[in-house]
């Protein structure tokens, strides 16, 4: 038998290889520079390359060990348990309960700006939106002309809320008067709710003034909206400020009941919670 060498030809010892699929790799032995331009079997013969095409170039990192495989499988599981923690597709479920944060259901970051944009059309935005677009907020385009509203009136603040980077985990929770330690509202630097709610209602302007009229009312409605790291918190409050401002003082006056809030968790915080 002849092999064909890169300069001549010269016998070799004869070799029978089986027919079917090529040696095994555990039946040759592989120079440690990697060249398989021709091999060793266990039985000491040399076999002609199987290669067919130009070679494959080699890359310059070396491939993962199983070990190693393992550990970024590991890794991306659980950065996607922590991103899910509150996210919309299997993070928090509804009647789930932390330090006293009831989840009501999960939700997503377009459902949350939807509602917040016809919470500004019906009510601060209402005088100065032509009658025609307020009768088709109910409507089927209502969703994308509340997001549209939201979008060009508040960017300041969603342009902050994105570059937290929220992470997926969207909820509408129930917080409670014995959560107040861990609520604040809009800064910087932000103010505990308490404190805030103090300094609005003995305020002599505009907001003070609403705020205060307000207090004899009914029980505050929300969705308010809210940002944190997770569902234990402490929670941000970006919009509904006058509302929670009016919860509280309910609470100081002997009300207790639980507000809506729309929680969504960015794993950086936000400009407006800065110290």
């Amino acid at each position: 038998m002849w092999e064909w060498g890169p300069i001549r030809r010269r016998p070799v010892q004869s070799c029978v290889l089986p027919r079917g699929r090529p040696t095994a790799p555990s039946m040759e032995r592989v120079s440690s520079d990697g060249d398989r331009g021709s091999s060793t079997s266990t039985t000491g013969c040399r076999t002609p390359s199987l290669r067919v095409g130009p070679a494959k170039p080699s890359s310059p990192h070396p491939p993962p060990t199983r070990r190693s495989r393992t550990r970024c499988r590991g890794t991306r599981a659980r950065g996607r348990t922590q991103a899910g923690d509150m996210g919309s597709l299997g993070g928090a479920t509804r009647g789930d309960k932390v330090h006293g944060v009831r989840v009501l259901q999960a939700t997503t970051l377009v459902n949350v700006l939807v509602q917040w944009g016809l919470h500004e059309a019906r009510g601060r935005l209402r005088a100065s939106l032509p009658p025609d677009v307020l009768q088709r907020l109910d409507r089927s385009e209502g969703s994308a002309i509340a997001l549209d509203l939201i979008l060009r009136s508040r960017a300041p603040v969603i342009a902050s809320i994105l570059a937290a980077a929220p992470i997926g985990g969207c909820s509408a929770v129930e917080v409670q008067p014995e959560d107040f330690p861990s609520i604040r509202v809009i800064g910087p630097p932000p103010l505990s709710l308490r404190e805030y709610s103090s300094q609005l209602l003995a305020q002599d302007t505009d907001s003070g003034r609403w705020a205060r009229g307000l207090v004899p009312g009914s029980d505050v409605e929300g969705p308010c909206l809210a940002v944190a790291r997770s569902l234990e918190g402490p929670l941000t409050i970006l919009d509904g400020l006058h509302r929670a401002a009016v919860w509280a003082a309910h609470h100081n006056g002997g009300r207790n009941y639980a507000l809506t809030v729309n929680l969504i968790e960015t794993e950086k915080p936000t400009w407006y919670e800065r110290q």
